[in-house]
């Protein structure tokens, strides 16, 4: 769409399925992202539930966060961040992202 108005609430873990993230971040740029939504996802290679099964709990999965995070920067968005745990490890979490947006590892 080549609107003003129409913008993306990207989803970071229901795309990384299809291409790496930091594909799809850079195809959007920040004039289409105006907020960015977390979650981690395991792909697993010749698993056909793959598409519904690799959720997982955040620097757990497949996605490269160290290079999301140098996309972002590359881009230069720096808007809103959310995030989505479910039931996967909600006490760690906050420590995790801490360690992303720092540019740390993600550990424990």
């Amino acid at each position: 769409f080549n609107d003003l108005w129409v913008k993306a609430y990207f989803d970071l873990g229901n795309h990384a399925k299809y291409a790496p993230t930091e594909k799809w971040l850079r195809a959007l740029g920040k004039e289409t992202i105006v907020k960015l939504h977390l979650k981690d996802f395991a792909v697993e290679e010749g698993n056909p539930n793959t598409m519904f099964d690799g959720f997982c709990a955040f620097g757990t999965g497949t996605i490269n966060w160290a290079g999301v995070r140098d996309t972002i920067e590359e881009i230069g968005y720096n808007g809103w961040v959310s995030y989505e745990e479910g039931a996967y490890d909600a006490a760690g979490y906050g420590k995790r992202m801490d360690q992303w947006i720092s540019g740390q590892p993600i550990v424990g």
